[in-house]
């Protein structure tokens, strides 16, 4: 996890735990917080999903930030778990990735509209390029723009609830692919045109088409190859004998 959001989620927890930051169970504003904190309010956002993600606030729209949960023990060690990634942590995720996607590529392909279809099609031509400069910051690049590509599936619900639901879980995904890329376990890049980018184009292609099923099938197909491929990443890193795919 970077360094700084950590650091910032702390203070904010710390802050919720002697009440300092807590008005009759309620946070105040992004605005009022990213001042408090000395900090960006993009920054602070980001902060705060980490929070929401471990269940120790809740975000009610317009209503505002509220606490959940102040007696959830060392915060630090729940940080941990994202940085950490344990290989048995995989699974679980992606089941709940492919609980939410999979049903949520079908809506998008009943909701979408052609700025969706926009957003996406860049997302796929993003990737591609990064595959074929093949820079030093590919790993990384490659990364955030699947998942981008992903929030952005989502997005095209156009279900507010959904959205919100799903940044938490992204969040915890992004966390580890961090964790990989300073690890020097990203995905190999010789294989993202033939798999990762063949995949998000058969997604695209689905919700194009309006075809709820097809774009199920797809989404669900896509993260069940990614489950498994993380899993073996996460493995080899913790084997002295990792080889090189």
């Amino acid at each position: 996890m970077n360094e700084s959001r950590r650091i910032l989620a702390e203070t904010i927890y710390g802050a919720i735990r002697d009440g300092s930051m807590v008005t009759d169970g309620k946070l105040p504003t992004e605005r009022e917080m990213a001042a408090i904190t000395g900090t960006s309010r993009t920054s602070l956002r980001e902060a705060l999903i980490v929070l929401e993600t471990l269940g120790i606030i809740e975000v009610r729209g317009k209503q505002g930030v509220f606490v959940k949960d102040r007696n959830l023990g060392d915060l630090n060690r729940s940080l941990d778990l994202y940085a950490t990634w344990p290989a048995d942590l995989v699974p679980k995720v992606f089941q709940v990735r492919i609980m939410m996607e999979s049903p949520a590529a079908g809506l998008a392909a009943l909701s979408r509209t052609d700025g969706d279809l926009e957003k996406m099609n860049e997302c796929t031509a993003r990737l591609e390029q990064i595959f074929i400069s093949d820079g030093p910051d590919a790993g990384r690049e490659g990364a955030e723009w699947n998942d981008i590509f992903h929030r952005v599936v989502i997005a095209a619900t156009h279900n507010e609830v959904l959205i919100r639901m799903h940044e938490g879980l992204s969040s915890i995904v992004a966390k580890a692919m961090e964790s990989l890329n300073r690890n020097g376990l990203a995905t190999p890049r010789p294989l993202w045109k033939e798999r990762i980018l063949g995949e998000h184009e058969q997604i695209v292609r689905a919700i194009r088409e309006r075809d709820e099923a097809g774009a199920r099938e797809a989404m669900r197909k896509h993260l069940e190859i990614s489950a498994a491929k993380l899993e073996k990443l996460c493995q080899d890193r913790v084997s002295p004998f990792r080889r090189p795919v």
